[in-house]
Parts: C-alpha cells; sequence; structure tokens
C-alpha cells in the first residue's frame, strides 16, 4: 500500500465496471487505499450513464458482461461521446484479446496486487492521460 496523492496532485477518478459485485469492491478497495477516487457500476449501461454524468481519469471494465460487452462500452464513450477515457480491460480470458478501441491495458483475474497498482499508475505516469 503507497501514501495517498500530496495535496499538491489532483486526485485521480477512476470508474470501474464488472458484473460481479466482489470483483468491484475488491478494486475500489485497492484503488482507494492507492489514494484514487473510484466509482462502481455493474453493468455496461450503467457504466455509460456515469460517464455521461461524471467526468473519469480511466476506465477499468471487464469484457465479457450480460448487457454490453467491454467493447460495446468503449465503442459507445469512442463514437458516440467522443471521449478518449484510457481503458484497462479486465478478464479472465487472455486468449484472442485485441486491443482496437486504443486499450492501454489488460489486467489479467485473478488480479496481482503489485502488478494491478503498478499498470493503474503507468497509466497516470504517461501520456494517455
Amino acid at each position: 500500500m503507497s501514501e495517498n496523492p500530496d495535496q499538491n496532485q489532483v486526485i485521480k477518478n477512476i470508474l470501474v465496471c464488472d458484473d460481479i459485485p466482489d470483483n468491484t469492491e475488491l478494486i475500489q478497495m485497492i484503488l482507494e487505499q492507492e489514494g484514487y477516487r473510484v466509482n462502481v457500476a455493474h453493468r455496461g449501461a450503467e457504466a455509460i450513464n456515469q460517464i455521461k454524468s461524471n467526468s473519469y481519469d480511466l476506465l477499468i471494465i471487464n469484457i465479457i458482461m450480460p448487457d454490453m460487452t467491454g467493447h460495446d462500452v468503449i465503442r459507445y464513450i469512442r463514437q458516440e461521446l467522443h471521449l478518449d477515457i484510457p481503458v484497462l480491460f479486465f478478464t479472465g480470458f487472455s486468449e484472442g484479446l485485441s486491443t482496437d478501441e486504443n486499450v492501454v491495458g489488460i489486467i489479467l483475474k485473478p488480479i496481482d496486487y503489485e502488478m494491478f497498482v503498478q499498470q493503474v499508475k503507468s497509466v497516470f505516469s504517461s501520456n494517455f492521460v
């Protein structure tokens, strides 16, 4: 666990979308301990609604969900909302993954805590944000 961002840093807003509440709770807990502000959604349509009404610095989204896939959500926010939010896919399947939608990384389930935190930090230390 690291210290919270210092007073001069802007707190980053992250949206986590997965249809399994245990996954979103775990990711939310990890990211909040790292000093990020985290909202969760459990369906693709819910994620889109939150993106319409809030500003996010990163979207972490499961690829396979009941109502919309992660690919569908990304396509919608890119084409319909014209937003270029950095995206990390969160998935249990590594075969056949495509990052056509300008995805900045892939997090495999079960997550490795330290690797996951480093991946999120690398998004914010790069030119993606």
